[in-house]
């Protein structure tokens, strides 16, 4: 598992786990990690472990509280269409439950003021290296 941050990017990686494949779709195959990319500001690419992919796509504001997401996949031409299958299924999965926690923190942004939160430090890295990149154009 690996965190990076860069001047205009941010990425994290992590290991294929050893339990079985989820939901059908088995990450084993030439490439041997996941990886999840954004090039700031708001351009996505994710390689899934297994099969040659990328999955690519703009992050677009549609409110002050808002956004809106898209993915294009495209995968090497001796990928089996199952696999692709299998693989966009699981990615729809793990997207719709992280739509569900991002959503439920949004919802925790807009109640009453309370006392600042604070970041944590390790496994939150990425956000708060985001959040400095657009202080730091807004000038703060």
């Amino acid at each position: 598992f690996g965190l990076v941050t860069a001047p205009t990017y941010s990425s994290q990686y992590g290991p294929v786990r050893a339990e079985a494949p989820v939901a059908g779709f088995d990450p084993h195959g030439p490439i041997g990690r996941s990886q999840f990319h954004v090039l700031y500001p708001n351009t996505v690419f994710n390689i899934m472990p297994g099969r040659p992919n990328l999955s690519l796509g703009p992050v677009v504001p549609t409110g002050p509280t808002t956004t809106h997401r898209t993915l294009d996949y495209f995968v090497g031409p001796d990928v089996d269409p199952e696999w692709v299958d299998a693989m966009i299924a699981f990615d729809s999965t793990v997207g719709a439950e992280d739509l569900v926690l991002v959503e439920s923190v949004q919802q925790g942004l807009n109640a009453r003021p309370g006392e600042r939160g604070m970041l944590f430090v390790d496994s939150e890295l990425l956000i708060a290296h985001f959040n400095d990149y657009v202080r730091k154009r807004l000038g703060e």
